[in-house]
Formats: structure tokens, sequence, C-alpha cells
């Protein structure tokens, strides 16, 4: 079985460790083998380097320039590149979870998933967790300091395990706050805090496919490529971590009803850790009333 690495503190985990918790530090290398997937379908190349990692995806690239090309990331829910890590991160969320309650009379292990956001991730990290049994998501952002249509996408999904905060400040704010959160023993009893920002080692892991797979779609269009540069936007580094384990192997919305918790700027971490676990009580509660 493949062990992951973390340095918080340094210790050995299994995959699903890794998705609920963190990141590893750790990487196999799979210099000697990669070029064997140059031929393959790319949801085939994302099982072979998944598979790697853990004992469909199609991406296109669009020439612009005669040697500069656009890689399309967008077709998802919410027209951002994250969405297939985070609909995938949201999905293995709910299979470990499964695993873990299938016997339980009593209490249900439950997931309380963390983020932060100035934009596009929260709305893909949202699509991808609603309605999933077990987990809880949170995602602050900064009040007033969203695009409109992507705060929209965000306070508008009703789902009862679905948590949008506003914090009065900036993004940093948010991450701030996050930071805090997940340094606290307390707020991680609780709750048992997940990320579903960059940290999480799923949404690096699904995002790495793209970066194989358009770099052998640039060979078959020439043979001789030995070596392809990538340039990305990027706000935190996300969209770029990523490739830090791929390229070294290379060489409209209608208005409804808003759904946020006020958070503000005087806050401290005792009152962000009891918002959380008041909205993860009442979710439950609306749950079970759901069932009867």
């Amino acid at each position: 079985m493949v062990q992951h690495t973390s340095p918080r503190p340094l210790a050995s985990f299994s995959f699903e460790d890794v998705i609920l918790k963190g990141l590893p530090n750790a990487l196999p290398q799979i210099q000697d083998s990669y070029l064997d997937w140059k031929d393959l379908p790319s949801h085939e190349v994302a099982f072979n380097i998944m598979r790697v990692f853990i004992d469909p995806l199609k991406f296109q690239t669009l020439t612009y320039y005669r040697h500069l090309h656009l890689l399309e990331l967008f077709p998802g829910l919410t027209f951002a590149f994250k969405d297939v890590a985070l609909r995938f991160l949201g999905n293995l969320f709910e299979y470990f979870l499964s695993w873990k309650n299938k016997d339980t009379t009593g209490l249900r292990h439950h997931l309380t998933v963390m983020g932060a956001t100035s934009g596009d991730p929260g709305s893909a990290a949202i699509y991808g967790l609603r309605n999933k049994k077990d987990v809880s998501i949170f995602l602050m952002l900064p009040m007033g300091k969203v695009l409109p249509v992507q705060e929209l996408q965000m306070t508008t999904v009703l789902d009862l395990n679905v948590h949008c905060v506003s914090v009065t400040g900036v993004f940093d704010n948010c991450q701030d706050y996050l930071k805090q959160l997940f340094a606290d023993p307390e707020a991680n009893r609780l709750n048992c805090l997940g990320a579903v920002n960059s940290i999480n080692w799923a949404r690096i892991l699904a995002q790495i496919p793209y970066y194989f797979t358009s770099y052998f779609q640039l060979l078959k269009s020439n043979p001789s490529l030995k070596k392809a540069k990538y340039a990305a936007p990027t706000g935190n580094f996300g969209s770029l971590l990523d490739t830090m384990p791929s390229l070294p192997q290379f060489l409209g919305l209608e208005k409804q009803e808003k759904k946020a918790i006020l958070v503000p700027a005087s806050a401290g971490l005792a009152d962000i850790r009891d918002v959380i676990t008041k909205e993860v009580d009442q979710e439950k509660h609306a749950q079970q009333q759901q069932k009867q």
C-alpha cells in the first residue's frame, strides 16, 4: 500500500487519511514510465497517474499561434478549472465516510470541510460537495469583494450541508481564520476539520493529468518535442501546485434566496469555532427532521 508522509507532524498516512486531512510531501518517481502513456486516452492517463498514489477526463488544447496553445479547463459546472478536481474530492469524501459509517449504530463519522475563497474555488467546492452525505462545507469569502456572479453561485446553493461565511475584511482575513482553525485542537476535536483548498492532496492529484494529457497531445502534433513550458494565471499558486509532481516528469444565474453567515471583523477564533459548531448541529437536526 502506498504510504504518504505529512510534516504536520511528520508521520506516515494512508491515502484515505491524506484525503481527509492533508497533503503528502513524498512523491513517487515515474520518469521512467510516463512516456508509455502517451498514446492512451486522457481518462486512462489519469487512471495510471492516480494508481501510482492509490494501489473520464477529457481535455482539449486549442492552437492559438504556431508554438502557443491554450488548455481549456473551464467546461465544468461553475466554469472553473477546479471543477473536475473538486467533484472528484467530494466523491472521495463521501466514499471514505460511507465505509467508516458502514457498521456504525451510534454517532456517525462526520467531516466538516473548511475553505477560504476570493472567487471560483468556492463555487467549485460547493458544487463538488453539495448534498454529500456526512459532509458539511463552510466557505469563507470576503464580503463585497467577490464577483457578483461568483457570490450568487455560492450563496444560492441551499443544500443543508452548504454554509457560506461572509467575512468583513479581505481574502487574507479569511485565510488567517482558516489557518487558525486548522491549528486549533479544540476546533478539530469538535468538528473533524478537512480541507478543500489547494492544500488537499486529492485536488492536486486530480489536476496532475491536465499536464500529462496536454503534453501528450503536443507530442502527437510534434513528435520531436523535448520540452514544453506552461504558463498559468494564479492567485495563491493553486493552479500551478499540481505541476510540481508533473512537469519534472516530462522534462447567467437567476437571482434567488441568499444563504450566508455574517462574521464581523472583530470576531476571534472562538467566535468562528462556535459559529461552525452551531451550524453543523442545526444541519444535523434539520436532516433528522427530513427523515421523519
